[in-house]
Parts: structure tokens; sequence; C-alpha cells
């Protein structure tokens, strides 16, 4: 319920405004997103969702994630700022083992934020990872997110 609540007042800061057609479109978008959350949350195993809830870890690897981004776009305007680019592709394997569907959902998505590199497959115990040269995949071959996101979990 609080899930719900929260999606109509954020809606509804959004818009900054107030009246009944906006309440109307509030509850309406509100009510939408959440049925269709909840559904893939249950097809997720909703159990496991609920481990990660917000607390401190969670904040420290948004905190963490947000500086990655920031750095990692620095790495790539470089590169596109250079006379010569000088890309060397390439597609990592990482295994992902002893975590949560969930987690390895967030470790998927928290890869294809960061510039310069994104996941391609993400099955079973391995996670495929596209990266735009050797620097854009340290992280993944270190495990280093991925250790950060199994201490969420815990």
């Amino acid at each position: 319920m609080a899930y719900f609540i929260s999606i109509i007042l954020f809606f509804l800061v959004c818009f900054g405004k107030c009246s009944e057609t906006l309440i109307m479109k509030a509850l309406l978008f509100g009510s939408l997103s959440y049925l269709i959350s909840y559904a893939m949350l249950k097809h997720l195993n909703f159990r496991d969702c609920l481990t990660l809830d917000l607390n401190i870890k969670l904040i420290k690897y948004l905190v963490w994630l947000i500086k990655e981004i920031a750095l990692s776009s620095q790495r790539i305007v470089r590169i596109i700022l250079k006379k010569e680019i000088k890309i060397s592709p390439k597609i990592s394997v990482a295994k992902v083992q002893g975590a949560k569907t969930f987690s390895n959902a967030v470790y998927a998505n928290s890869i294809t934020l960061t510039p310069g590199t994104v996941t391609v497959e993400l099955a079973d115990d391995k996670i495929k990872v596209y990266a735009i040269n050797k620097g854009c995949d340290e992280s993944i071959k270190n495990n280093t997110m991925y250790k950060k996101i199994l201490g969420m979990e815990k």
C-alpha cells in the first residue's frame, strides 16, 4: 500500500499542480504501475526482491554506482575527444554464483547503466558483457560490482 501511495504522490509532485483530472490520472497510472510491478515481482519470485530493502548498504551501493557511472562517463568522453579514436571492443564473461535472481538482475542492469559496457546475456551462473575497451571491463574482471551487490544481500 505504501508503494502505491508513493507512486501517486510522485506523479503529483512531478506535475506540480493538483486538479481533479490530474488526481484521476495519478490514480489510474499509479494503479496500472502498481499492478505491473507486482506482476513482474511475483514472476521473479517476490521473496528474492524483498531481501534488498532500503537500508544503509543499498544507499552506499547507489552512491558508489553513481560515482562509477561518472568515472566511466569521463573515460568515454576522453575516448571520443581524442583525435584518433582507439577502441578495442571485447566481450567478457564473468561468473555470477551464489546470488539470488534479483541480485543478478541488479548486477546486469548496473553494468548496462555504466557507460561503455552493456550486458549481453545473463544465464545461469555466467554473465556476458560487451565493453568498448579494456578499461571498461576492469570491474567485471575484478567482480567489484558483484561483490558489492552480494554484500547488500546479506
